[in-house]
């Protein structure tokens, strides 16, 4: 499992583990301790939602983002833990940001964006090595904005011209997400899987 994170950036499996068990397997292969933060997932027509992704796109399909990017250091990992048994179930896709920006340096690691939402505001580039000596990818498109404002278009442009990955959802499966390395969307949601329940665990890094 951690071998695969390391890898690839993120891990899908099945299996009914309890967030105690992943905040365990997370700490004894990262040598860091982490505090957790749960809440469920479930679809809601923007209407009735807050100010989030939801309230946004409703049933529509997410953008790629990164959770929790109105944090200085937004969670380390992300679990998805599928609670509804429903057989078509929205799907997941994922993107590898630190790939992108191997040939997109520019983008990444020279243009300066705007974080404006929840209170918080900051001016930073996509990945930042400054915060705590190591990579961290910050990118929701609906509370950030570049300052260049021809960057977000060539990084959006770049986003839908890539290749993603695809999870199918299954009884009992969850994905591990690397938060600071990966971007995550999600389909729409149709009649069939409009009750998609999904936990998802934020796993902080506790103070250095």
């Amino acid at each position: 499992m951690i071998e695969e994170i390391e890898k690839k950036g993120w891990f899908f499996g099945i299996g009914n583990l309890s967030n105690d068990e992943f905040l365990s397997i997370l700490q004894a292969n990262t040598n860091d301790t982490f505090s957790i933060k749960t809440n469920t997932l479930t679809p809601n027509k923007s209407s009735n939602s807050r100010i989030t992704l939801s309230k946004i796109y409703g049933l529509n399909a997410f953008p790629f983002h990164n959770d929790g990017v109105q944090n200085k250091i937004p969670p380390r990992f992300i679990v998805l833990k599928l609670k509804s048994s429903e057989i078509e179930v929205a799907k997941t896709f994922l993107l590898d940001g630190f790939k992108l920006a191997l040939n997109n340096p520019n983008i990444f690691y020279h243009s300066i964006f705007n974080i404006n939402g929840n209170g918080f505001k900051e001016l930073t580039p996509l990945i930042n090595e400054r915060i705590i000596g190591k990579k961290i990818l910050r990118y929701n498109p609906v509370i950030m904005d570049s300052i260049l404002k021809k960057k977000k278009v060539e990084l959006e442009q770049l986003i839908r011209n890539s290749s993603k990955i695809e999870i199918n959802w299954k009884p009992k499966s969850f994905l591990i997400i690397d938060n600071w390395r990966i971007l995550h969307s999600r389909d729409s949601i149709t009649d069939q899987n409009k009750e998609r329940i999904i936990e998802r665990i934020e796993f902080y890094l506790n103070k250095l």
